[in-house]
């Protein structure tokens, strides 16, 4: 066994063909990174022969990093795309880190352009075709490649058949980036194929993939990147900074329309560019005459028109969409990638009124926060307790909540607020054998859409339930399939963060077709962020699908409730409330929720005379708001206090509040991905939702 010095000055191990990893044995390198050595190896189990990755010790000997290596290597073998490499294992054995995947002896597509220059238009068109279509399906699975780039697009070449393309080594993830960065001291990738906003350390979504799966085109069309320089701080310059140069200058015989779509997707602002991958590839088609993808040869249009005008309008046409071509994601409205909120609205209090002057304090509670308002006449006296109403999103009250000795769980929901999410159909499609001269027997291809239904309001296209509040905490998941038969399968799988297990199966329904369709329907409660699939089978036996949907996450947030928000002694010239409030999550998360930090927020409006409106913007930390420490109710319940006083002299007022903690979906599976604002220095009232 040698060691040999990667770019980066870390220690790459070599070893001797023969030598035997995790039941499989070394043939002989194939390919060498600056983090990772390839080998064509036999698994001994099964007798095929597999591309094994191995990792280099720094990072195998990063606990940490192994924990993310082996989540993440499961959630990339989920993606189920033909053109997404297969992996068969990854794990670690005596301290190596691999990973098993099929052996592609083809090459890539880096080294056909090397050894026959640039490519024909045709076979561009079906690379970077297929290779979007398996970038479209690792985002509707919550991932990002990270490094899409020709080296990475592996070509299956075999006489008499079309070439059938796969997309190779999913990069790290951030988190695991930042591991082997600042831990294992490893340069990451080149910038020839990376997003302005990767360059500068932005958020990412499948944009990102797009932007390099553009580099990758440009340069499988012309032979040369985009953005060629010497100094890799050059090329980054010129990724956030110059516009593409157009592709017809490299190479004259292009068509003119081939230089607005890739001026689209090479756009330095997201926004700017392609909704998702396979919109860009459809594009690039059309600026050829090709046909929208399907999986085969391109088919060239009979009126060759081309999409100048629409690419540099920025709106480039595609296949139509029907229920049997379920649509793609649109990376504008979405975040992957790929994870749980209510909404916070304000409850109001009734008006007090009379020369003592009397108020009540309203009182509203959902997802990661709890808010309220109340308002007090003018006068001396002190405030009245009283109950609040929980207002919805278009206007209808909840009943309020009795006194009872215990609060009644309750979460707040828009009325009528019940939405539906389609994610886009997969579909899988067999030839069969055929012998004795007879016609080869096609199973049709089927396309299972799924669409997902809570009582809540998806929040950037995330849909999500509450934890234990009655039907707020179910989600109703269903599709119709055409051109069913009757006795098929539809089974519904079930993946629960923190996504380390396969799927399960959570449901079966058999179909029976009315008209040629039928549908499926289930209803599920998550109590941790779960990823959902629904696959197609010929019968209640059969092994292999027909199709299956894509795959969509359902999001779980705290339940919440509080009991009567209280007024003590809303007296003059200081106002004093105190208010309970009680939060809801599994007891295996109980103490992660506890432990999290509560931000408070509160704002005033004064008067002479007349009660104000209510303040529009709240302030982190006003109103000399506190929170004691979580106190534990039940097995799944805690509770916190949590008071204001603030000082309102002898004027009318007008007061709102809110609380909340912020989400780590990460940590615990409850929560909703990205940021929602809790922690800022001010939030509007309003009802959007903040964790």
């Amino acid at each position: 066994m040698d060691s040999d010095v990667s770019a980066a000055g870390g220690f790459l191990v070599s070893y001797a063909a023969g030598t035997r990893i995790a039941g499989y044995r070394l043939e002989r390198e194939i390919g060498r990174g600056g983090m990772a050595v390839v080998y064509r190896a036999r698994d001994e189990r099964l007798g095929r022969l597999v591309a094994l990755k191995i990792l280099a010790p720094a990072l195998a000997g990063d606990e940490e990093f192994q924990r993310l290596f082996t989540s993440e290597s499961e959630a990339a073998a989920a993606v189920d795309d033909p053109h997404v490499v297969p992996v068969f294992a990854a794990g670690e054995e005596d301290g190596v880190l691999f990973i098993a995947m099929r052996y592609v002896p083809g090459g890539d597509a880096h080294t056909l352009l090397k050894r026959e220059g640039p490519l024909p238009p045709s076979r561009v068109a079906e690379i970077i075709s297929a290779v979007a279509a398996a970038l479209d399906a690792a985002h509707r699975a919550g991932l990002l490649h990270r490094d899409v780039k020709p080296s990475n697009m592996l070509m299956d070449i075999v006489s008499g058949r079309p070439d059938h393309v796969y997309l190779s080594d999913f990069g790290l993830s951030k988190a695991m980036a930042s591991l082997v960065i600042t831990r294992a001291g490893y340069r990451m990738g080149t910038p020839d194929y990376t997003s302005p906003e990767q360059c500068k350390g932005q958020p990412t979504d499948g944009r990102s993939d797009q932007y390099a799966l553009a580099c990758s085109a440009f340069e499988l069309l012309t032979g040369t990147l985009p953005f060629r320089r010497d100094d890799p701080s050059a090329v980054v310059h010129a990724q956030i900074f110059e516009p593409p140069p157009p592709a017809t200058s490299r190479q004259t015989d292009l068509p003119e329309a081939i230089d607005g779509v890739l001026s689209k997707a090479l756009a330095k602002a997201p926004d700017d560019r392609y909704a998702n991958c396979g919109e860009f590839a459809d594009a690039l088609r059309e600026a050829f005459g090709f046909e929208p993808y399907h999986f085969g040869p391109p088919v060239r249009q009979a009126d060759r028109r081309t999409p100048t005008e629409k690419s540099s309008s920025g709106q480039v046409s595609g296949p139509s969409v029907t229920a049997d071509q379920p649509s793609g994601l649109n990376y504008a409205d979405t975040t992957t990638a790929g994870f749980g909120a209510g909404h916070r609205q304000a409850g109001s209090g009734a008006v007090g009124s009379g020369a003592a002057g009397s108020g009540a304090a309203g009182s509203g509670a959902a997802g990661s926060g709890a808010a309220g308002s109340g308002a007090v006449g003018s006068g001396p006296g002190h405030g009245q307790a009283g109950s609040g109403q929980v207002r919805t999103g278009q206007g209808d009250a909840a009943p309020p909540l009795p006194p009872p000795r215990r609060p009644r769980r309750r979460t707040l929901v828009a009325a009528g607020a019940t939405v539906v999410v389609l994610a886009g159909g997969l579909t899988a499609g067999l030839l069969a054998g055929h012998s004795g001269g007879k016609s080869p027997v096609v199973h049709r291809l089927v396309a299972v859409p799924m669409s997902v239904k809570t009582q809540f309001t998806p929040e950037a296209d995330d849909v999500y339930v509450a934890y234990d509040s009655t039907k707020y905490s179910i989600a109703r998941i269903s599709g119709v399939v055409k051109k069913a038969a009757s006795g098929e399968v539809a089974r519904l799988y079930a993946q629960p963060f923190p996504y380390q297990h396969a799927p399960v199966q959570a449901g079966t329904v058999i179909l029976h077709p009315d008209g040629g369709a039928a549908s499926y329907d289930f209803q599920v409660t998550p109590t941790l962020a779960t990823r959902y699939r629904v696959k197609l089978f010929r019968s209640s036996t059969a092994s292999a699908p027909l199709g299956a949907s894509a795959v969509t996450t359902v999001y779980v947030v705290k339940g919440e409730a509080d009991d009567n928000a209280k007024v003590g002694k809303c007296g003059y010239p200081v106002c004093h409330a105190t208010l309970h409030q009680y939060e809801f999550v599994p007891a295996s998360v109980m103490q992660v929720e506890m432990a999290k930090p509560w931000y408070l927020y509160f704002a005033v409006n004064l008067a002479p005379k007349k009660i104000p409106p209510p303040p529009q913007t709240l302030m982190l930390g006003a109103g000399g708001g506190q929170v004691t420490s979580a106190h534990r109710v039940a097995a799944n319940e805690f509770s916190v206090t949590i008071t204001f006083a603030f000082r309102i002299g002898y004027n009318a007022s007008n007061w709102s509040w809110f609380a909340c903690t912020k989400d780590d979906l990460a940590q615990d599976g409850i929560g909703l991905p990205g940021d929602h604002g809790c922690g800022a220095a001010r939030l509007p009232v309003s009802d959007n939702y903040t964790g």
